[in-house]
């Protein structure tokens, strides 16, 4: 590390750096990727240079926490230490770097001094970084995974990405103006290199890895990396769901990272990016490598990589359900419990007040209620067409690298009858544009499509078309709607934003559903138990999510309906100690003062700690109506310990 530089962890507040994933498990993988991954998603650079005066600028402290998780998402994937920091001073250059490579538009190791924004310190960041044209922040570490491309055979930028002795990296990014293109410079080189190489998951670097992978990340070229190793003679055979694909392999390449065999299905196009097509079902590639030469005799290598789609969840799936009473008075904590989520580290629970009614938007109000994740540059609200009123909304795509969005802004509960309905009218569309209604568990990192239309490749409707989707299948979630208008990355494509091309939408109406209103921060759970005290007389829904990898939240669970009154709350005191009759313990109890309850549930500490749980089998007497009781419990092994009794 250099003089007057510093190293410094990017991870988000109170999640641990190092993260481990146990790769066997598709719902720890899914959920890695629905947090870690997901979360560096459309983070804005927050450039504060400019291309004027060749000022490199920085880039934000969000912005630099995406590129890391990224970077360590894939690391913890392919079973290497995924703890890597950032080193603020080969960021620094990294920076310089990336404003040469978009100043020049074009791209070098070795950049000359007459360069367009040369510097020497950006020069040094060139021979020392992953390099990339036309994309930047997180977005640029998906291409070097991916390594694309006649110059990439090597998949040389995975392989330092994922080299295992690597410590410290940097990040420079610059945005493009409309002129010249995005850039990243990621510094990969930290002195680590040949270093003692420390424990892997498995003794080889595979992408895609062994296990469960989510299919965006199954590219077209494949590579095995093993220290020492001598691939002159090797094959490979791979199959999938049992059907032998024949591949190519690559020429060999060294002195990048450890040794490595890359290979590609026959067929497939390693030199452009291909979107690969989201699968029905989990596919289950079997790879086998022979002919490996290591330590001076022959070996091989099989392994399995699962490819799935982690928004569909898998038979391990288990949600966090509140479980209480329904009922509860006013001013008073009325004690609640979350059921465990296998993986779980902990857990955050929230309440919503409840809005009912059903919902309908135009866009005579042109864009309240929704937030416009456009690229801008063309009317979203539109006078003509229109289904209905005076006006309509609109989606284009000026440009294919950038999905068109209308977020509703308010989330609602959905029932077993809800509906969305809309009108639709989609015009001049390619067959790989798309336009198509989503909803997110998960407070929109990801998002599951429930309607989709793709275009003719003409004219497409003349006319709107009424749309009905039922939502059944998410009965009890809270969920966010969007509308998005879509490119799947290959092909042509209508760029234009005049009148007939794109998507059109009018008369949205939300059926039965009911619309979250006022929503509480989320508070932390100690163990699977809280307390809710409701201030005011209402309608309320209490809702649980299971935190994961040190701090990262999964989706919010079923929402719990739960009425608040103003009646007093009862107070309830033990009677005398408790006493052994037979084979059973007495425990009484009086209602000493509110309103009393209409039922009584006895709860015991479990294994000393105050995570209270319900005794089953617990059996109630009522002693004196309205005021004495009395529990008994079997006097067996297991029944000692703390007890306390609430009504509801």
């Amino acid at each position: 590390m250099g003089a007057g530089t510093s190293a410094r962890s990017l991870e988000p507040a109170g999640v641990t750096p190092g993260l481990r994933v146990d790769v066997t498990k598709r719902e720890e993988v899914r959920n890695l990727h629905n947090t870690v991954y997901l979360s560096s998603e459309g983070i804005p650079l927050g450039w504060t240079g400019g291309y004027s005066g060749c000022d490199p600028g920085t880039t934000s402290g969000d912005s630099q926490d995406a590129v890391l998780r990224r970077i360590n998402y894939f690391r913890a994937m392919a079973g290497v230490p995924a703890a890597v920091v950032m080193n603020d001073g080969y960021s620094a250059k990294a920076q310089q770097a990336a404003l040469m490579m978009s100043a020049q538009s074009s791209l070098s190791h070795f950049p000359p001094p007459g360069w367009a924004c040369y510097t020497a310190e950006g020069a040094e960041a060139a021979a020392s970084s992953n390099l990339a044209w036309g994309s930047a922040g997180a977005d640029a570490i998906d291409g070097y995974m991916e390594d694309y491309g006649q110059g990439n055979t090597a998949v040389g930028h995975r392989r330092w990405l994922l080299y295992p002795q690597t410590r410290t990296m940097g990040t420079g990014d610059v945005p493009g103006d409309g002129q010249v293109r995005a850039a990243n410079a990621t510094w990969v080189f930290d002195g680590n290199y040949g270093k003692t190489r420390p424990d892997t998951r498995e003794a080889y670097v595979a992408w895609p890895p062994p296990g469960y992978v989510p299919y965006t990340q199954v590219y077209t070229r494949w590579s095995f990396s093993h220290p020492d190793a001598d691939f002159g003679s090797a094959s490979v055979n791979v199959s999938s769901n049992g059907i032998p694909v024949a591949v190519r392999l690559e020429a060999l390449a060294s002195g990048v990272g450890e040794p490595s065999l890359v290979w590609y299905a026959i067929g497939a196009n390693p030199n452009a990016p291909e979107p690969p097509s989201k699968p029905t079902q989990d596919i289950e590639y079997s790879v086998d490598i022979r002919g490996v030469r290591l330590g001076g005799q022959t070996v091989g290598f099989a392994y399995t990589v699962r490819a799935f789609d982690p928004a569909v969840p898998g038979p391990e799936y288990a949600m966090p359900e509140v479980a209480g009473s329904a009922q509860v008075p006013v001013g008073a904590a009325s004690p609640y419990t979350v059921t465990a989520v296998p993986g779980a580290e902990g857990y955050q629970w929230r309440q919503a007040t409840r809005e009912t009614g059903t919902v309908l938007e135009g866009a005579e109000s042109n864009l309240t209620g929704f937030m416009d994740q456009t690229s801008g540059g063309y009317e979203v609200v539109v006078r003509s067409p229109v289904a209905s009123g005076t006006s309509a909304f609109h989606l284009a795509q000026p440009s294919p690298a950038r999905l068109q969005a209308l977020v509703y802004e308010k989330g609602f509960v959905v029932g077993a009858t809800s509906e969305l309905r809309f009108k639709s009218r989609l015009g001049w569309s390619s067959v790989r544009q798309r336009a198509a209604v989503q909803v997110s568990l998960d407070e929109g990192r990801s998002w599951a499509e429930v309607y989709g239309q793709s275009g003719s490749g003409g004219a497409g409707e003349s006319a709107f078309n009424a749309r009905t989707v039922g939502l059944a299948a998410w009965a009890g979630r809270t969920v966010l709607f969007r509308f998005v208008y879509d490119y799947a990355g290959s092909g042509t494509y209508f760029p234009q934003t005049t009148d007939g091309v794109g998507w059109y939408l009018d008369d949205i109406e939300f059926r039965n559903l009911e619309r979250l209103g006022t929503v509480g921060s989320p508070t932390l759970v100690t163990g699977t138990a809280f307390g809710f005290q409701p201030a005011a007389e209402g309608s309320y829904l209490l809702q649980a999510r299971a935190l994961v990898f040190g701090g990262y939240a999964l989706d919010w669970g079923p929402a719990f309906a739960v009425g608040a009154s103003g009646t007093t709350p009862p107070r309830l005191e033990w009677v005398g100690a408790p006493q052994v009759l037979g084979n059973q313990v007495a425990l009484d109890f009086r209602v000493t003062a509110g309103t009393a309850p209409t039922r009584y549930e006895l709860l015991r500490a479990r294994d000393g700690v105050w995570d209270w749980v319900p005794v089953p089998g617990a059996t109630l007497q009522e002693v004196v109506p309205n005021r004495d009781y009395r529990f008994t419990v079997d006097a067996g092994p297991g029944r000692s310990g703390f007890y306390r009794v609430r009504g509801f």
